[in-house]
């Protein structure tokens, strides 16, 4: 049973993050949500927007 509330792997996988970015950003996400995972999984799942949005922005220049 899955228990997460964003699916914020799912989003990673449709915007092509790379796996060693989303372990990185799911380690700072719990260390700095060490008690909340409902913030923990939103603040993955912004980061890999935002992430997504830089590379696209990138990749236009």
């Amino acid at each position: 049973m899955n228990d997460m509330i964003f699916d914020y792997i799912g989003a990673s996988q449709t915007l092509k993050v790379p796996e060693s970015v989303l372990c990185r950003l799911e380690d700072e996400a719990r260390r700095e949500f060490p008690r909340d995972s409902m913030l923990m999984e939103l603040h993955v799942l912004r980061a890999i927007n935002a992430y997504a949005a830089d590379n696209k922005k990138a990749a236009n220049i």
